[in-house]
């Protein structure tokens, strides 16, 4: 979807990895900043599931719901899909 966004733009959209950000990026959304990066926050492995929420702010109100039941299941990139 985000691609789809930036094509309807003049300028072509570049892919630019984290950390690799020109000083005009972080210009353009306010400056950088300090976010939460800890090694700890990419393990894989968690005491805290998984949770989901959905954003809106049609009704004029900023409003925040919870997705219940949200189960996030990776797909397995090493099986080919099987003809059905």
């Amino acid at each position: 979807m985000l691609v789809n966004t930036a094509k309807s733009f003049a300028r072509d959209p570049q892919m630019t990895f984290e950390g690799q950000e020109k000083a005009d990026f972080w210009t353009a959304i306010g400056g950088k900043e300090d976010y939460a990066s800890s090694k700890k926050l990419q393990q894989e492995d968690s005491d805290h599931s998984s949770r989901l929420f959905q954003c809106s702010n049609a009704s004029g109100r900023f409003i925040v719901d919870e997705i219940p039941d949200f189960d996030q299941v990776l797909p397995l990139r090493s099986q080919p899909s099987s003809p059905q």
